[in-house]
Parts: C-alpha cells; structure tokens; sequence
C-alpha cells in the first residue's frame, strides 16, 4: 500500500512539513558571557550560557558567508588552508539543506528512477556530514545534546526517509 503513488506523496509531503519544524528548531547556540549566579535558560559551562540559533539561521549566515569567504579563497587574503576549511565548513553545512529540497521535488514532481537515487545519495551524504560533525569534536558547537532538538529531530527524520526511500528502490522493478 505505501507504494502507491498518493501515499508516498503523503508521506513526503509530511517529511517536508517536519523538516521545516526541524530546521525552525535549535541546532546550536551562541555562547554569551552570564555570571554563573545569573540565571540563564541554557548554561553551556561555566560562566557561558547559549541563545539558540535554528537552522534557518545558521543556513542564512553560512549562505551569507559562503561568498565573502570564497571571494578571500580567491583573493589571498587569508592564509589559504584557514580560508579553505572555512569554506568547506560552510558548503557542509549549506549541503545539509540539500535532502529538504530534494524531498520537496520528489514531493511535486512524482517518482523519477534517477532523481530517487539522487536523493538517496543526497540523505546519506548528509546524515555522513551529520555524523562526522559529532564525532570529530562539534558536541561544543551544538551545546547540550537534549536542548539541540532541532538537529537531533533532523537527524532522525533523513534516517527515516533513507530507510523509506531504499524500501521504495528495492520495491520497483527496473
């Protein structure tokens, strides 16, 4: 029954809608200096509470960025391999948006045998990005794991569609 067209449809449709709760959600946080006898509503550590910055933010900075800092790449006015894994870092990040809008056209378009595998490849590259961010030392850059819902809700929802869509590829025929 979910091979039918309408309900795979359906259930993208409603893997958009949760991607976008996810991304609205907190994926990381400023550190701002508050004196540990001040409240605050996440302490990261020590003097150092958070302010939760979403998705979207972190999405609209690193597009913002992504040019300033490939016009220095090109221009030298940096020391290059800094400049570079700035870069890189900011097209990670950028290409971690890339499963929502390939869902979005498999949600409008149908079904298409190239565009599926596609995003396939799109959904594990980004939940590979993902998973070398936490375990190569990005655990301070996302603060307190159960206050970074947003992330976390992502990360399950392109585990989800990636256990979904290969389903689906093995379920056609050629």
């Amino acid at each position: 029954m979910w091979r039918k067209s309408s309900s795979k449809r359906t259930w993208r449709s409603g893997l958009v809608f949760l991607l976008l709760l996810a991304v609205a959600g907190p994926w990381t946080y400023d550190k701002i200096n508050v004196p540990a006898e001040y409240a605050c509503a996440v302490r990261l550590y020590g003097d150092y509470c958070g302010v939760p910055l979403s998705g979207f933010e972190i999405f609209s900075m690193m597009a913002g960025g992504l040019g300033a800092v490939g016009l220095r790449l090109v221009t030298g006015e940096t020391p290059f391999l800094k400049t570079l894994r700035e870069f890189l870092f900011a097209l990670g990040l950028l290409l971690l948006f890339l499963p929502f809008l390939s869902n979005l056209i498999l949600t409008l378009r149908g079904d298409q045998g190239r565009f599926r595998r596609f995003h396939v490849a799109v959904l594990i590259l980004a939940l590979c990005l993902i998973l070398a961010a936490v375990l190569f030392g990005m655990p301070a850059f996302f603060g307190p794991i159960q206050a970074s819902w947003g992330i976390l809700l992502y990360t399950g929802l392109l585990s989800i569609a990636l256990v979904f869509e290969l389903l689906n590829l093995a379920g056609k025929q050629p």
